[in-house]
């Protein structure tokens, strides 16, 4: 199926392929514009499910997959393969309801081939939401990213969990999370990300103080060797505990 105009997305809707034979080409000629979006700025969208088919893409659109204001959602076993900027992106600036809640972004395979900006990024007031089992390769900012928004007030995402992802081949941060609170980052494999300004994960200062993350038990590639593995900076009560890999003695910078 060729696109080329957005694909609007609705409450309880559910778009279930045949596996990658099934594919969504996007010819959108408009960086304005994604190739799915829930709308949610118009009104809040909860239950939709995207599952089991392929996405490629001309590279003109802006977002693959846009939800924003979105809740009880699931992106599942979707093979991305190019995009104008982020593959799967979740976003939300309300301070109070309706929020971003309970989404689920799991077992995708994501190649931006030097081209898209992120594979997947949560941007926010999104809540519980969990990062389980992707692929992510070749982006030209991070591999996965939960941030926060400026703002009055700040919004920033809360309980977001990242396990079990390979990143790899990004040119900044393989994973990171800036201004959130109580994220975990755990089980996952990083390889070739980043130089010497990032790393493989990152622990930040957005607008507010990254707080309290749980980074454990991850395997890190030191590829290449300028780039530290883990980077704390203005993170509060961060625990940094079991990670394995080609430790550098620059493998934790604390700032």
């Amino acid at each position: 199926y060729t696109v080329n105009s957005t694909i609007t997305l609705k409450s309880n809707l559910s778009i279930i392929g045949e596996g990658n034979s099934s594919i969504v080409h996007s010819s959108i000629n408009d960086v304005n514009k994604d190739l799915f979006d829930s709308d949610g700025s118009t009104s809040a969208k909860t239950g939709i499910l995207l599952s089991n088919f392929k996405i490629t893409s001309d590279r003109n659109e802006r977002n693959a997959i846009f939800l924003d204001v979105t809740s009880n959602s699931t992106i599942e076993n979707l093979y991305i393969e190019s995009t104008g900027a982020n593959a799967i992106f979740f976003y939300n600036p309300l301070s109070s309801n309706p929020v971003n809640l309970n989404n689920v972004v799991r077992n995708n395979y994501i190649d931006l081939q030097d081209s898209g900006d992120r594979g997947i990024y949560i941007d926010g007031a999104c809540t519980d939401t969990i990062i389980d089992s992707n692929f992510v390769k070749s982006g030209i900012l991070s591999g996965i990213e939960v941030d926060d928004i400026t703002g009055s007030p700040t919004v920033y995402g809360i309980r977001t969990t990242v396990t079990n992802n390979h990143v790899t081949g990004c040119a900044r941060y393989g994973i990171l999370v800036e201004g959130t609170v109580d994220s975990i980052v755990s089980h996952n494999i990083l390889d070739d990300n980043g130089g010497s300004s990032y790393a493989q994960i990152g622990c930040t200062q957005g607008t507010v103080v990254a707080y309290n993350t749980i980074i454990s038990n991850n395997l890190i590639n030191n590829t290449p060797a300028s780039t530290p593995s883990i980077k704390l900076s203005s993170a509060e009560l961060a625990t940094v505990s079991n990670n394995i890999g080609a430790l550098l003695t620059s493998s934790v910078i604390f700032k």
